[in-house]
């Protein structure tokens, strides 16, 4: 059964439907709207729009229920489901029809019975106004545009570069608590260098020597470390200046000033020592973040937490699964987000995988995101000889145009020390793969280990379930070898129903390969030389339902390190600490030949796993990573899920614990080792190398965007013009082809720009001019460059010209709802109430611009005349009787004195006694 008709004034409508901006939150554009153009409409002819009358009676009760169905928009519905309305009547009409129901839903909440129900009943809203919003996007339209949100004639990218700085600034980590406290670890004999060069290519250095500020360790504070730098820079000839920067009241640290066109690189010449850095997670779920921290004073028997860096986002999981670190010192984190990183955003149902870099010191140097089309998880990181990157995981959707594949595949990308994809691999087969490790060899050969459910290669044979499989690729990531390992028993993999997987995969120097996994009822270790048909020594260790190795390391002797977690004592015949109960972690060495160097649990009383291993290659000394929900030796909980990293001897006894964790659920994943990890400039928070660190304004290298993703720009309802990003672009470069896509109209029908903004930095600007039309529309599934680069399907509209031609806007029609609008309480309800409100009347507005065209310009001057006012009155009057009669009960049709009023209205109206005329415009 069909409701009344809404009460409403047919003699109001809104004075402006043109609406710029569109930054405003539900709570706030409420208010305007109560203040504003709900409050004070001005006063126009009116018109009964046809979606206020109700159905035919010849509707049955069973189509009436059928309208009546879940889905918000019934293109269906027999009300305007006829072929003799135009499709923006039809769009109306639907519109109309869901805000109603959007509307009821509202205002059920603002009662007693259903203001308990607000928070169950907002996510069926939440899904609805998704749905509105996808019809009004999608629709057909003759002459009409519509909008969920405001109209608006510019939109600005959400991802911005760094402003480009004649005289940059590099803020280094904060290192002290207190300004007069001197930086401690420093020695009288350290080190360093700064060396500038010019625009003209002249060369200058100065070398410092921490004896000539002072003799006295208890000397180099801040700012006598900078007073006495400064000197030393100026009688050099150098700009730059080394400046204390002051965080915050409590939080202090170095800041150079780059001299206007000068180069500046800065090196350290002093002793350096060991450390080890660590990836990990910190909380569960969505409110989980990853973390990397750096732990050094490692051959002491108290390790120092130099420090703990939180990778967050906003309301969503973040996890750090790996660490790895280069020649230069810096460390690289590689994990999954599901929330935006600095300027780079995730699509809100996915996830992404991230690279990180940092320095020694902690600085965050770049973030990159790959670009996964539907989700993907990284869990290894490497970096070769040469500084580039390796990142290897799953990602589920193709990363190529031309690629193919399952559901999750193996990838496994490269980059270059700035963060430049070199290439991407998708290894795939018709069925779910994934990488869970990898490792180099000394030739920078990439070998993949993990798992796949169907044959990895054409000439590979599918054990059954799940099979364990090695990928070795060169360094160029051209494929040499596949091993796939199915029913693992047999060299030539007879088909079974067991599953196998390699968890763990590393290099030993001279090149061997040594992998550990799963095959159905237990774990293993094994070994084969590199060779793609090479024989394998498999070594079974425990029961694979309760056991895991999960990480692998080699020294320079060849000799295998692993970690994991077990729930029986199977390493307590020879071993060093016994098994204490429930899941402990345990450590174990392993020659190419011969038995065990060492084997040792590393728990307590409670759960503990080991997750991350690393060595110490010269001497033998191995670091292990997990976590624990007791306590360690001599260490202290937090009473929740802690981080630990655990030091072993060559001999595996226990050298110390360091167990951390703050009160969160905690878990160390991924540790990486580092000979030369802490020297004077990490002490000092500062880099070696380049300052500034080299960086890159290439679109791929910045944003999520890759080579060959695409997306479309149209003017005034033209063809659509293609965008295709290149591996080369900047988005200066961007901005000029999108202009020369839409040809010489750009100039005077809007602008493509690129701003460099003083507060903002720079980033891509798109507006439409002179009342004309600029529609931008996303690129194919996967493939899309529009969200890539900060930006989104929109269509903007130019100011109207004084002349009124060729206005697009004026057939364009923003219904306000904010990206936020939400019945979860009463008071959100009453708010969202009045967006809902000013989107019927919008609707309203542009109906009575299909049915009389453009509202002409009326500017009222003093008052009406008498009799003019007498006959609003009138009319007002016969409007009110209207809408106050009686409803018929089952159609809802109004009737006065037994007919119709769908003719009453019309003459009402000044449309003369035509009915049709109304019902159809």
């Amino acid at each position: 059964m069909v409701g009344p008709i809404s009460q409403f004034d047919f003699s109001t409508v809104l004075s402006d439907f043109f609406v710029n901006g569109g930054g405003m939150s539900q709570s706030l554009r409420a208010e305007v709207l109560r203040k504003g153009k709900l409050a004070s409409l001005l006063k126009t002819p009116a018109v009964i729009p046809p979606w206020e009358l109700p159905p035919q009676p010849n509707v049955s009760p069973l189509e009436r229920r059928a309208i009546k169905g879940e889905n918000l928009i019934d293109k269906k519905d027999p009300l305007f489901d006829r072929n003799d309305l135009k499709s923006d009547d039809k769009v109306l009409f639907a519109v109309f029809k869901a805000l109603n129901r959007l509307g009821d839903m509202a205002d059920f909440i603002q009662t007693r019975k259903g203001e308990p129900l607000a928070k169950i009943l907002d996510t069926q809203f939440q899904k609805l106004v998704k749905e509105l919003k996808d019809f009004i996007d999608n629709a057909q339209y003759d002459r009409l545009s519509l909008d969920l949100g405001l109209l608006s004639s510019e939109l600005s990218s959400l991802l911005t570069l760094p402003q480009e700085e004649r005289a940059p600034v590099f803020v280094g980590a904060i290192i002290l608590e207190d300004r007069t406290t001197a930086i401690s670890g420093i020695q009288t004999t350290d080190q360093f260098t700064i060396q500038s060069t010019d625009a003209s290519g002249t060369v200058r250095s100065v070398t410092i020597t921490m004896s000539d500020i002072s003799t006295d360790v208890n000397d180099y504070t801040l700012d006598n470390i900078s007073a006495h730098v400064n000197d030393e820079l100026v009688d050099a000839g150098i700009a730059t200046s080394l400046k204390v920067e002051r965080h915050s009241e409590t939080r202090f640290g170095f800041r150079l000033d780059i001299g206007f066109d000068e180069t500046v690189t800065i090196s350290s010449n002093s002793n350096e020592s060991e450390s080890v850095y660590v990836a990990g997670i910190r909380g569960e779920d969505k409110l989980g973040s990853g973390y990397l921290a750096k732990i050094d004073n490692l051959n002491t028997t108290d390790p120092n937490e130099v420090f703990f860096n939180q990778i967050d986002t906003t309301d969503a999981g973040d996890r750090a699964e790996a660490v790895a670190v280069d020649s230069n010192g810096d460390v690289y984190v590689v994990g999954t987000t599901e929330g935006d990183l600095g300027n780079q955003q995730v699509d809100p149902v996915a996830k992404d995988i991230f690279l990180q870099k940092y320095d020694a010191a902690g600085n965050l140097l770049f973030t990159r995101r790959l670009g996964a089309p539907f989700d993907g998880s990284a869990f290894s990181v490497k970096v070769d000889a040469n500084d580039n990157i390796f990142v290897a995981g799953q990602v589920h959707g193709l990363l190529d145009a031309d690629g193919h594949g399952g559901n999750y595949d193996t990838f496994v990308s490269k980059y270059d020390k700035n963060g430049l994809e070199i290439f991407t691999r998708q290894l795939a087969p018709f069925a779910d793969d994934g990488a869970f490790s990898m490792s180099l060899n000394t030739d920078g050969d990439v070998f993949l280990a993990g798992f796949t459910k169907s044959a990895i290669a054409p000439d590979k044979t599918h054990g059954g379930n799940s099979d364990a499989y090695i990928t070795k690729l060169d360094n160029n990531g051209t494929l040499i070898y596949n091993r796939q390992l199915g029913g693992f028993g047999a060299q030539n993999d007879t088909p079974d129903n067991s599953e196998e997987y390699f968890d763990a995969i590393a290099i030993a120097p001279d090149g061997s390969v040594w992998v550990s996994g799963e095959e159905d009822e237990s774990i293993f270790i094994a070994h084969y030389p590199d060779d793609e048909n090479g024989a394998i020594n498999k070594r079974t260790i425990g029961n694979a339902g309760d056991d895991k190795i999960t990480d692998l390391a080699v020294d320079n002797d060849g000799n295998v390190y692993a970690t994991g977690f077990s729930n029986v004592a199977f390493l307590n015949v020879g071993g060093l600490q016994t098994h204490r109960g429930n899941k402990d972690a345990f450590a174990f060495k392993l020659p190419i030949d011969g038995g065990f160097v060492y084997r040792t649990f590393l728990g307590t009383t409670e759960n503990d796993k080991g997750f991350g291993i690393t060595v110490n290659p010269v001497t033998g000394e191995a670091y292990v990573a997990g976590r624990t929900t007791g306590t360690l030796d001599g260490e202290t909980s937090s009473g929740r899920k802690d981080n630990f990293v655990i030091k072993l001897n060559a001999n595996g006894t226990q050298a110390w614990r360091h167990q951390y964790g703050g009160g969160y659920d905690s878990k160390a994943k991924g540790i990486a080792f580092d000979n030369d990890g802490t020297n004077l400039l990490s002490r000092f928070g500062l880099p070696n190398g380049q300052i500034p660190p080299d960086s890159s304004d290439l679109v791929t290298a910045v944003s999520s965007a890759r080579s060959g993703d695409y997306f479309f720009m149209s003017i005034n309802d033209g063809p659509n013009e293609q965008i295709i990003i290149e591996d080369d672009d900047t988005f200066g470069f961007l901005a000029f082809k999108m202009r020369q896509a839409l040809g010489s109209r750009i100039t005077t029908s809007g602008t493509v720009q690129f701003i460099d903004d003083d507060l903002t930095g720079r980033y891509l600007k798109i507006s439409a001019l002179n009342g004309n039309k600029i529609e931008l529309i996303k690129g194919g599934e996967g493939f899309d460059g529009l969200e890539a680069i900060g930006l989104r399907e929109k269509t903007l509209f130019g100011e109207i010209r004084d002349d009124g031609s060729n206005s697009f806007v004026q057939t364009a029609f923003g219904l306000g709802f904010t990206n936020d609008i939400t019945i979860k309480s009463k008071e959100k309800a009453s708010e969202a109430t009045a967006l809902i409100d000013f989107a019927k009347l919008t609707v309203k507005k542009a109906y009575r611009l299909l049915t009389h065209g453009p509202d002409p310009e009326f500017k009222p001057q003093g008052r009406a005349p008498q009799r003019l006012l007498d006959q609003i009155a009138t009319l007002e009057s016969a409007l009110q009787r209207l809408q106050t009669s009686t409803a018929n009960a089952n159609t809802g049709i109004l009737n006065i004195g037994g007919k119709s009023n769908i003719g009453v209205a019309a003459g009402i109206l000044g449309l003369g006694n035509n009915p049709k005329k109304t019902t159809l415009f």
